[in-house]
């Protein structure tokens, strides 16, 4: 499901927030066990959550392995970049709570605002 980037960017939005940690600890469950092909996506997200939950060292790992397993897979290198530019996560928190309206906007047909 994470290689539809709609659900993707749903699910992204958990990252931030109270569901953040146990989305980190399923991700971390699903990534080894990702089949193949379908790898950067699971580690991408799994980055990006560990990123915003203060974990760079364990985002810059599984981003190594989603740009291995997908060198064109443009999500981890927007996310990579941020980590080397050391994006403070706060930023990429804000940036979720953002996915979060628009794709809230995308559903209803009707703006949130």
């Amino acid at each position: 499901a994470l290689d539809d980037v709609l659900v993707r960017d749903q699910i992204l939005t958990w990252a931030e927030g109270e569901r953040g940690e146990a989305l980190q600890r399923l991700l971390a469950e699903l990534a080894p066990r990702a089949m193949t092909g379908y790898e950067a996506p699971v580690l991408t997200a799994y980055a990006l959550t560990c990123y915003v939950q203060g974990e760079g060292a364990l985002a810059g790992i599984a981003l190594d392995r989603a740009r291995q397993a997908d060198p064109g897979y443009n999500l981890a290198r927007i996310v990579d970049d941020a980590l080397l530019r050391c994006v403070n996560p706060a930023v990429l928190r804000a940036w979720m709570r953002d996915l979060r309206d628009v794709l809230s906007d995308d559903v209803s047909g009707k703006p949130k605002h």
